[in-house]
């Protein structure tokens, strides 16, 4: 897989809850149900997840989870890749945050917590 990263990953395990936009969906993860996933690595541009079902690429999501106490993201991205995991029925997906005004809050508060790590 060719790399295509703007910015630097770092190492980020924490609890993710994701839902799907647009009418994006899967058996059990429908438009604005809430699923589960943990958070591998973490960047400016993007999260990568570990899910238990298969996500095709193109699908976008609502992406929340906690830098630290009382330090709530909400952001909105795009996934970019899905690779399921050798010897196991889970998957990785890269999502791709959007570069939106809205995001930019959240965008800032994930550059901040990266420069201090």
């Amino acid at each position: 897989m060719q790399e295509h990263r703007r910015f630097r990953r770092m190492e980020f395990r924490a609890p993710v809850q994701f839902y799907f936009l647009e009418g994006a969906g899967q058996p059990r993860a429908h438009p604005g149900t809430a699923a589960g996933a943990v958070s591998c690595d973490l960047g400016e541009g993007g999260i990568r997840m570990h899910v238990n079902d298969f996500i095709a690429c193109n699908k976008n999501l609502a992406v929340n989870f906690e830098l630290g106490p009382e330090k709530n993201i909400g952001i909105t991205g795009r996934v970019v890749w899905a690779q399921r995991i050798p010897h196991s029925e889970s998957y990785h997906i890269g999502v791709k945050f959007e570069d939106t005004p809205g995001n930019r809050p959240s965008r800032d508060a994930v550059a901040q917590f990266l420069a201090k790590v």
